[in-house]
């Protein structure tokens, strides 16, 4: 998996106008890199990637999930995506 290339998807379908996500945490963190407790997250997760240091966020995970069972390039799961992965063993 091309994760890092993954984890900055663009914020909306369709990928050639939109803006790329902020690889920000969504909370402020502690020194430990965990959110703050009670602090204040930002008004939307899908417009982060990472809720915290450490944890991305619903929107980063479905973006890795779709990918690496369909994957759109060469560079998002090596040798074969799981979509493909899934169709030779039914083949077999």
């Amino acid at each position: 998996m091309n994760v890092f290339g993954l984890i900055c998807p663009k914020k909306c379908a369709d990928w050639a106008t939109c803006e790329p996500l902020p690889n920000k945490p969504c909370c402020p963190v502690r020194p430990d890199g965990q959110c703050v407790p009670d602090g204040i997250c930002c008004p939307s997760r899908s417009l982060s990637v990472y809720l915290d240091s450490f944890h991305p966020t619903e929107i980063a995970n479905i973006v890795l999930a779709t990918r690496a069972y369909k994957a759109q390039s060469s560079l998002d799961a090596s040798p074969v995506d799981i979509g493909q992965l899934t169709r030779d063993i039914t083949d077999t």
